[in-house]
């Protein structure tokens, strides 16, 4: 059975999220996009979540590169070797 992370010690949760049509601001623009969009495209990422006190506290994004997420195959072995989460590990 877990045992559960003593109270205001860090959580952390690995996903990985399919962003679909997504539509963002121009590069060198303003953020609200006023200045133009980029046509919708497909994002994959790959996120690390940190949690205290049952709180989201911070969170890391890098994009799915390796298509790790599409790959319903792909196991904490193979997850656990990886450049991105040796990065993710540093954190």
């Amino acid at each position: 059975e877990p045992v559960p992370p003593r109270r205001g010690a860090p959580t952390f949760c690995l996903d990985f999220e399919s962003h679909e049509h997504l539509v963002t601001a121009r590069p060198g623009t303003r953020l609200d996009g006023a200045l133009g969009l980029l046509p919708p495209r497909n994002q994959d990422l790959i996120v690390l979540y940190e949690a205290r006190d049952n709180k989201l506290t911070q969170m890391w994004v890098a994009p799915d590169r390796e298509g790790l997420g599409k790959d319903r195959g792909t196991g904490e072995a193979v997850i656990a070797h990886t450049e991105i989460f040796q990065k993710f590990l540093e954190v």
